[in-house]
């Protein structure tokens, strides 16, 4: 990473994720101050956020956060409820509405209500109050599964999903569907040399990845590469199966720069108003996504790029030996990635006349075009040392995005 480019200085990253440390510790201070508890459940919860801080696990932060707020809004519900005299039709309409949209796709808490109302052994007046116990109860756990711990013993083993929630329609109980496992010793010694690769070859890289990665956990699942939650700020979940050396060390710093970007939009307001419109195409999924989507996929897809180009440059090192048959994919990567960043990049800038982004967000998206710009101009020199096959496909690509800009070219 550049120190000399705003967004990527390894120390002003630090900086801020200390500032939004005590930003949640202090919120969660005010959720306390502001919701009635009994004295023991005080003193418990204030317990608990102090060891947190200690720990700097604002991950766990977060999550406290995130369910003490909604046990207040199910506590609040609970109360609408037992003076409600209207239309229970209308009434049961609204909650669902309200649930759908105050919280995010992945929640279930819509679902969980539907079921509610049609089942005939759970009465739906009494939904709210116990979504609010459960919620109180959830905040109540330690979880030390989102506590910073860069230790290397912890990728011994692994989550594998046997079944994914899409699978069956209905919500899981995922106790039922997963096993922990223990990690082949191969695909250990991945993700640790992965790891090694990444401080022998990219140092400034490294420096960014130790101050916002806490976390990896190690997942096995159908379809699955890595992810990451905005709500769990330097937690990693990665698959190391179906993925190479080289695969292993970009998830590693495609997730690092989700929890870049996401400190980012906690520190900052990038965007003015934030559409859920699908208008954008998207050269990674293929498929229409909302700008806000697209500038996650830009930033961390840059960043990947990043470490691409320092493998070029560094392909001839002593430390680079064990990337030689690589070589040729890692050119490839970095050709695929910087035209498709170029592509997305214009719908940004577009986005940018607009007026869409704010002041920060201009600047944000002025070092990503002009690291974007630098990779376009060393791609002349790449090409006449692509193999053929991967030259075939790097035109294939270029022609392909050509069409899709005359079939998506957002006129504003």
């Amino acid at each position: 990473m550049n120190p000399n480019l705003y967004f990527f200085s390894s120390k002003r990253l630090a900086n801020w994720k200390e500032e939004y440390l005590n930003h949640i510790y202090n919120e969660n201070l005010k959720l306390l101050n502001q919701i009635s508890f009994l004295a023991s459940t005080k003193i418990k919860l204030e317990q608990m956020l102090n060891f947190y801080l200690s720990k700097q696990a604002i991950a766990c932060l977060e999550f406290v956060s995130i369910h003490l707020s909604e046990y207040q809004y199910f506590s609040d519900m609970d109360d609408y409820l037992s003076s409600y005299s209207g239309n229970e039709n209308e009434l049961l309409d609204t909650i669902l509405f309200n649930l759908e949209s105050d919280f995010s796709e992945e929640s279930t808490y819509s679902l969980q209500f539907i079921q509610y109302t049609k089942s005939r052994n759970l009465k739906w007046q009494s939904f709210p109050s116990k979504m609010a116990t459960k919620s109180l109860s959830q905040a109540l756990k330690i979880q030390s599964n989102l506590l910073p711990n860069k230790d290397s013993k912890y990728y011994k083993k692994y989550k594998h999903r046997l079944k994914s929630p899409s699978q069956t329609g209905k919500i899981l109980d995922d106790t039922k569907y997963i096993q922990i496992k223990r990690t082949d010793e191969s695909k250990y010694l991945q993700l640790i040399h992965a790891k090694n690769k990444l401080t022998e070859l990219w140092p400034e890289g490294t420096e960014v990845f130790t101050v916002l990665t806490d976390r990896i956990h190690l997942v096995r699942s159908k379809n699955l590469v890595s992810f990451s939650h905005f709500t769990e700020q330097g937690i990693t979940y990665m698959n190391l199966w179906g993925r190479d050396f080289l695969d292993t060390m970009d998830d590693l710093i495609h997730e690092n720069s989700h929890h870049h970007l996401n400190l980012i939009l906690k520190k900052f307001k990038i965007l003015k108003t934030k559409s859920s419109d699908e208008v954008y195409y998207s050269p990674w999924r293929h498929e229409l996504r909302s700008l806000y989507a697209i500038l996650h996929s830009v930033f961390t897809f840059t960043c990947g790029a990043l470490l691409f180009e320092v493998l070029i440059e560094r392909e001839k090192d002593e430390t680079a030996k064990t990337l030689k048959k690589f070589r040729d994919k890692i050119r490839f990567r970095f050709m695929e990635e910087s035209y498709n960043l170029s592509f997305s990049l214009q719908d940004l800038q577009k986005a940018v006349l607009k007026n869409t982004f704010t002041n920060k967000g201009k600047l944000l998206i002025l070092e990503l075009q002009s690291i974007n710009t630098r990779h376009l101009k060393k791609i002349d020199s790449l090409k006449p040392i692509l193999k053929k096959a991967s030259l075939r496909k790097i035109n294939e690509l270029q022609s392909s995005l050509a069409k899709k800009r005359k079939e998506f070219n957002l006129s504003f």
